[in-house]
């Protein structure tokens, strides 16, 4: 059963196109998001394992120069780690904000960059004009979402497409909420955008890299803490669903040499004014609702020969 509730974004009639690398068949419809998951193709190693099988069905698809859009969080860290750990070549990829709120994360990023001679290209983002004013562009081609990073992740897709790479962004990664006593996974429409972006422009990129396959979403599942913590539905009531603790202690124990540090995103310190232009996009876009899919639905399609 799929569970709707609050509200989302939209996107236009096309959204019932099937994007290759994604773990997911998808519909839109009617103003609903049906979301199905594609059954297991072979055998589910750990989540270390399956992060480095991801890099490496990234690098056996695309003929392109690999650009990991690192934003200064765990996410795209762990992407980049995984390359290494592969050793795959690629480059980095970083915005830097024009009013200095990311300033943190730029110094991150290039530090990390030079430990492990990683060529970096850092470009200028004014958010405060591109999230009021650029984004428009945007929504008049039809990519509306309430979540400002979908138009984030349309700006970095079209730089690197104009750069001839091909993108990886640490986006997909599993947040989980307690909806009638069932723990969920939470969609909106917008989370389409940008797989149609890459289908509209015949573009092979990687958006939601911890959703590319079937197989790095369930061997997440199935780490010994979160299939624990699966088993308590209380647990997701309690939490801030925007920072899963479980979420870094598994990273940091898939690498543990990575830094510790109190780190989500890239997006702290422009928190409010991000919640600010999330309110005026629901008010504008009051059509969808975010759908919530359970855990247990997912596990059993994944499961389905």
């Amino acid at each position: 059963m799929t569970v709707n509730q609050g509200v989302g974004g939209s996107i236009p009639p096309w959204g019932a196109k099937i994007m290759n690398n994604i773990a997911f068949d998808y519909n839109y419809k009617d103003n609903n998001l049906d979301i199905r998951f594609k059954p297991l193709l072979s055998k589910v190693g750990s989540f270390y394992e399956e992060t480095i099988n991801t890099v490496k069905f990234v690098r056996a698809s695309t003929d392109r120069p690999i650009m990991v859009c690192l934003s200064g969080g765990i996410d795209s860290e762990i992407i980049c780690r995984a390359f290494l750990k592969a050793g795959i070549d690629f480059s980095v990829i970083t915005a830097k904000h024009k009013n200095h709120t990311n300033n943190f994360d730029i110094r991150y990023a290039r530090r990390f960059c030079a430990e492990f001679n990683i060529p970096i290209k850092i470009i200028e983002l004014d958010t405060e004009d591109y999230f009021t004013r650029g984004i428009e562009q945007h929504i008049e081609s039809g990519y509306r979402s309430i979540n400002i990073y979908r138009y984030f992740q349309l700006f970095m897709l079209e730089t690197v497409e104009k750069l001839g790479g091909c993108a990886i962004l640490g986006s997909g990664e599993q947040i989980y909420h307690t909806v009638n006593d069932e723990i969920c996974i939470k969609y909106d429409a917008g989370i389409l955008a940008p797989l149609e972006w890459c289908k509209n422009n015949n573009a092979n990129h990687f958006p939601i890299f911890f959703q590319t396959n079937p197989e790095i979403i369930y061997s997440y599942q199935q780490h010994p803490l979160v299939k624990w913590l699966l088993n308590d539905p209380t647990y997701f009531m309690r939490l801030d669903a925007r920072y899963s603790a479980e979420k870094t202690l598994v990273y940091h124990q898939c690498f543990p040499e990575m830094p510790h540090r109190t780190k989500f995103n890239g997006y702290e310190l422009i928190g409010k004014f991000r919640d600010e232009i999330q309110i005026k996009l629901e008010e504008r876009f009051p059509d969808i609702k975010y759908t919530y899919i359970p855990v247990t639905q997912i596990q059993e399609q994944f499961l389905q020969k």
